[in-house]
Order: structure tokens, then sequence, then C-alpha cells
């Protein structure tokens, strides 16, 4: 029997090592050489990109196949001496050895020594070059499923008609079942949207590697072969897309298409639609089944938004011919920087805040697999930059975070990164310092202060002038030495709002009212305190401004509406009495409705009254409009999941992390955007930092002119 495969050390950092298919051996076998090569010699190769595991979930193929692909293992010939790999990759092999066997492949799990941690740093070390210098990424999803051909076929379709275009030139809109359905899409209820996502779903697309791996190759004449959407003619992007090569067993994926289309689901509302329409039974009991957790429309949206944003984040990295795709104007223009100075904490807050939830087998993946990224956009600004940091497999997963936290803080200068921190309860390393961010957990709230800001991302600056922090750390690295200033006491908090407004209960609503209605009557900056409390449940944005325009207050209190009206028709299609559902009581939302001198605010005994008089076919007319107001207010608003909406002693309203609790403290801290929820430990006058928070009224330096407003020092543990 052929011995196992011995690794021979690589000669320095530079080298890789290549795998040549031998051909002459039988179709069900595979048996290849493997060379050395200097990463700065000129060598065609292509790179491997795959899931170690199944590549599908339990639901898409039977529970003993899943089970036979996670656990055994099929040995190749390399070099004449056995190595045992996966059987997904297997089957990759086995493919392109029959389509393609001239060619020369990098796959980690065969070219890296995974049993030697300083050659697995090294080599993780240059996989920004090893990727940037392929000729082409061959993306295997694994083996095709009968509608798979049928589900492409649908992407292309999608990706065409999210291109379509007006006499003038002009993008079509794409908005609405009218608008689907003249650019020839199905409604929401129709299978091929289920199959999409199944195919979406798959485990390529959830490991947090692939992102460099689709983002980093800067070859762009490969003849993959792969048509490049709608366009007439091959732009510099799209070249960049020839060099993705994606098979689904025999079937080839434009990686083009794939992202016009899941640009077309996040942009148009058809996520939201699609969970709306409630015909997504087996995709949701597919995730039960693989206990994946589901957060109704946020956790589709945050999935396809993280697909969208891999075009800007190769626009970043390299550019294009065009000065709008210059990556330095990309950078400007999205972060909005200025003279070519960018800032690596607010690169490390970006990748965090889209793709917290692509996963890595080892934890110390999820800061080294960013780091080809953070090294690249660097290098466009500063060749000279040396490297952000450097992969130690040895280190601790403790280390690591901490190390990666710390060195952002330094360069920076200012706290953005701070904001990034997980609830401490998903913490999955309990014992870090509470100003390192766990990147092994996934982030249940986004970053408050990216997105609807035009010219930038930075949407609040509630340290206005103080941009930078006057930042220490003692007892060995472990303490945040910063200067700050407490403007309020937490003295009340509401429940959490973790689930789609729709789907919040009337315990959400009561605790909501009974907090507003200890609030004063004009809030501190002249607004209503009814006003001021739909602006902080939304933290006052919408999906492109802020702050939010009036005409968002009429949408928010109709989907108010719409939500007491929904649960109401329920009841009243299950056939209860009408003293029970006469008998639903929020006393606290009565009396607010009561105390608006708006008259916007809904009264749940009213909209009883008025879904009590509704009879026979009008109940599917009230349904209808019901889910009309709930997405003509998802189709606007930028709603942050988990936060909790909380009342400081001072009475100012404010979202924070779902375990802000009574008795923690608001800062303003100098070089945050933003203000934080600090936990006081009364033993030792330190702080543990809790998380971010959107305080109503205080976003831009109002703090700083407050009555007794002044700097201190204050330390986080």
């Amino acid at each position: 029997m052929a011995a196992r495969l011995i690794y021979e050390p690589l000669r320095h950092e530079r080298c890789f090592r290549l795998l040549n298919f031998d051909t002459q051996t039988a179709d069900s076998s595979i048996r290849c050489t493997m060379s050395e090569h200097g990463l700065d010699d000129n060598i065609k190769y292509s790179a491997l990109s795959y899931t170690w595991g199944p590549p599908e979930s339990p639901d898409a193929c039977d529970s003993q196949k899943y089970q036979q692909y996670k656990d055994e293992r099929y040995d190749i010939f390399v070099n004449d001496t056995l190595l045992a790999i996966g059987l997904n990759l297997r089957d990759a092999l086995i493919r392109l050895r029959r389509s393609d066997p001239d060619l020369v492949l990098w796959v980690d799990a065969v070219c890296i020594n995974q049993n030697d941690l300083s050659e697995r740093s090294s080599q993780v070390n240059a996989m920004g070059d090893i990727y940037g210098n392929c000729t082409q990424v061959i993306v295997w999803l694994g083996e095709e499923q009968p509608d798979t051909r049928d589900t492409v076929d649908f992407i292309q379709t999608i990706a065409h008609a999210s291109k379509a275009q007006d006499e003038d030139g002009k993008l079509l809109d794409w908005r609405g079942s009218e608008a689907r359905a003249a650019r020839g899409l199905p409604p929401a209820t129709a299978d091929q949207w289920e199959a999409l996502l199944f195919l979406y779903y798959r485990r390529w697309f959830e490991r947090l590697w692939v992102v460099q791996e689709v983002t980093l190759p800067k070859n762009t004449t490969a003849g993959s072969g792969i048509r490049i959407g709608s366009s007439p003619s091959i732009t510099p992007i799209g070249q960049h897309y020839e060099a993705i090569r994606m098979i689904c067993g025999s079937v080839t994926i434009a990686w083009g298409e794939l992202l016009d289309c899941a640009n077309y689901l996040l942009g148009s509302g058809m996520i939201q639609k699609l969970v709306i329409s409630g015909n997504l039974g087996k995709f949701l009991k597919y995730k039960a089944e693989f206990g994946m957790k589901f957060q109704s429309v946020s956790e589709f949206v945050m999935k396809f938004q993280s697909l969208s944003e891999l075009r800007s984040l190769r626009v970043m990295c390299y550019g294009a011919s065009t000065s709008t795709h210059n990556p330095k104007t990309i950078w400007h223009r999205a972060f909005g920087l200025k003279h070519g100075v960018y800032d690596p904490s607010v690169q490390l807050c970006y990748f965090r805040m889209i793709l917290h939830h692509w996963c890595c087998a080892d934890p110390k993946d999820k800061v080294y697999a960013i780091l080809g990224l953070l090294d690249r956009i660097r290098y466009t600004f500063n060749p000279n930059e040396l490297p952000f940091m450097v992969a130690d497999y040895a280190k601790t997963v403790e280390e690591i975070y901490r190390e990666a936290t710390t060195t952002i803080l330094l360069h920076s200068g200012r706290l953005d990164v701070l904001q990034i921190i997980s609830d401490p309860s998903l913490r999955n390393y309990p014992n870090l310092p509470s100003w390192v961010d766990d990147y092994s957990a996934i982030r249940e709230s986004s970053i408050l202060n990216f997105g609807s800001k035009e010219g930038g991302p930075f949407t609040f600056d509630a340290a206005k002038g103080h941009v930078y922090a006057n930042l220490s750390f003692c007892d060995g690295g472990k303490i945040l030495q910063l200067h700050g200033s407490r403007i309020g006491h937490v003295d009340e908090i509401g429940e959490a709002n973790s689930h789609w407004v729709s789907e919040l209960s009337d315990l959400f609503w009561e605790a909501s009212a009974k907090l507003v209605l200890k609030c004063d009557e004009t809030y501190i900056n002249g607004q209503s305190r009814v006003e001021a409390w739909w602006r902080t449940l939304i933290t006052d944005q919408t999906i492109t401004c802020y702050p939010a325009p009036d005409s968002m207050g009429p949408l928010f209190f109709n989907h108010l509406r719409a939500i007491f009206k929904k649960s109401i028709l329920r009841q009243i299609a299950k056939g209860d009495r009408t003293e029970v559902i006469m008998s639903r009581n929020l006393p606290y939302v009565e009396k607010l409705a009561q105390l608006d001198a708006t008259g916007q605010m809904p009264s749940v005994h009213g909209e009883v009254e008025s879904c009590l008089e509704i009879e026979g076919r009008s109940l599917d007319e009230a349904a209808t409009e019901v889910r009309k107001n709930m997405v003509a207010f998802y189709e606007n608003t930028k709603i942050f999941l988990h936060l909790r909406l909380f009342r400081t002693g001072n009475n100012l309203l404010g979202m924070g992390p779902r375990n802000v609790a009574e008795g923690d403290e608001v800062w303003l801290l100098q070089g945050a955007r933003v203000p934080f929820v600090l936990r006081p430990n009364l033993e030792n006058g330190r702080y543990q930092l809790i998380g971010q928070s959107y305080v109503h009224g205080m976003m831009h330096g109002e703090a700083l002119e407050m009555e007794g407003f002044k700097w201190s020092g204050v330390e986080l543990e």
C-alpha cells in the first residue's frame, strides 16, 4: 500500500505548491503531481474555492448523504503517496479533471500542510498574492440538483430584468408586482423564488474565506466562457467576472449575474415580499431542521446585502479604468475621506457589518480571512504600507482578537471599531475585555453610523470636534483608558425589538408607550414626545436619508395601525368571540393615543371596533390593505434589530444594545461618532462596554452644550 504524503518544508515564505492532474488514471480515482513555485514566478494557475464539508443543507439532500459528506474521507494520490480529502473536494477534482485535464490548480486542503501551524500562518499571510496572481478562481458549489439548471436560467432572467431601461436610458422602477410582471418575473408566491433561495443558501455562500477568494483575483484576461449579464461590452469589472468560474455540477453560473440577482432581491424589496407572502414553508423548514436561527426579514436582508457588497469590495481593491470606478474615488465617496487618508477602523467596521454571518471552521480565521482585503485596500492608498497584521496560528483566539482591536485603535486613533462589539450574552469567549469584539460571534444589530447620509457613511457625529481619542492601555493591555462625559443614567428600559417590526408583540408596544408617557410632552429638541418616540425607534433614518422626513410619521403610524389590525383580523378569522376580541387591553398605548395632540397615534380599541364591522369578502380586502401598509414602511425604513428602547433620568430617549439595563450609563467618548452604554463596576470604578447607542437629539454634538458638561477619564475593562 502507498505511503501517506509527507510534506517537505517550503523553501521560503514566498513559495507555494501547485497541482497537476495525471490524466492516465481511471475515471473514479484521482492522481496528481504537486510541485513548489515562487509567488513572484510568472506562472498561470487557477485557484479552487469550495467548502470543506457538505456543499448543501440536510434538507437539500438525504440525511445519510449529508452525514457521509460531513464525516467520510477519500484517498487521492499526490506524488504517488496517499492524502485523505473530503468528498466535496473529491467531486470537484473529478469534474475538473474531466472538463480541463491540463489545469494547474491551487487547492488549500492539499497545497498547504494543514498540520504545520507555521506553514499555515505563512500561507495565510500570502493568501492575497495567491488569489491575486491566479488566472481564474473556480468556484465549486457542489453537485447539481434536478432544478439547478432551471434556477440558473431564472437568475439570468432576473439579472437581465434588473438592467431594463426606459427610452431615456434610465433604469426602470423594479418595485411592486406590476413592475415585476412587466419585466416577465413571476409573483412572489411562485416556487421559483424558493428554489432560488436554496441555491443562495448552499454552504459555499456561508464561508468567510470566499469573500477574498472572489474579490482579490486581479487577472482580467481569463477566457472562462462565462456570459457577462446583458452588457453589450465587457467593462473592466465585467472582465473580472470572467476570472470567476462558478460551477454547480455540470451547470455554469455567471458570477456577474449572480450578483445582479442578489442586488435586485435586495434593492427591489423582493426579500420582504417573499417573507410576507408566506410561501417559503419548505425553505424555512430546512432552516429549522438545520438548527439555523431565523430572524425573519432581517436575516434575508443581511444575507443579500453582503452578496451585493462584493461588487464594491472588488472596486475598492482594484478599481476600474474610469474615474468613477477608481478605488480611491469609491472609497472617498463611500467613506467620506479626503486627501487619500483612510481609517482602518472604518474598514474593519464595514467588513464586520456586512460579513459577520459568514462562517469559518477556525475562529482565528474570523480575523485572518479579511487580512488580505484590509492589506489590499491599504496598498491602494500607500504601496509602502506594512501588513496590517501577520497571521500567527500559534496564538490563542483571545490574543488574536485583542491584537486586532488594539492595532485598529492605535492605527486610527478613533473609536469606530468599538461599534462592532457583540452583545455580551452572545460571546463565545467571555474572558475577552469588554472593548474587544468577539469576532466569532454573530452580530444581531447593524452598525448605527453607516449608511443613510449622502457623501459618506457617517450619519452621526456625537462628539463633534473631538474626532480623535486620547487613548492608552494599562494592566498588560487589558484596560483601555479613554476620555469621555456621562450624559445620562438609564432609568427605564423597554422590550428589545428582537423581530421585524410587524412581528413585535403587544408587550413591546405597551412597554414603549409606558416609557414614553414618563417623558416631557415636549422633547429636548422641541418635538412632541410621540414624534421623538417614532424617530428614536427608527434611529431617525430611512434607507436613503437622515434625518427621516416628516412623511415617515404617517407611514410609521399606518404601519402600527396595520400591526394591530393584523392580529385582530387573525382573531376574527379564527372565529374568536366578540367579547374576547373586545377584551384586548393595552392601557398605556390607549393613554398615549388619547394624549397625542397630532391624532396620529392609533387606538387599539378603535381598530378593534373598525375590524368588527368588517364582514365577508371585505376581510380579504382589509388584510390586503394591512400588507400594503407594512410593505410601504419596510421599503422606506432602516430598522436596526435587537436594540432596546431606553429612557434616561434626564428624559432622553434612546436605542441601546439588547442587554442595556437600568443603572447603566450613557457616555459620550472622545473619538467616537455615537454615544455608548457603559456599565459601572462599583468595586473598582471601571466600566464594562455594553455597546453603541442612539440618543435622540444628542447625535451631533448637542451634548457638549449641556449644562455641566465636562470631559473626564474613564477606564474600560
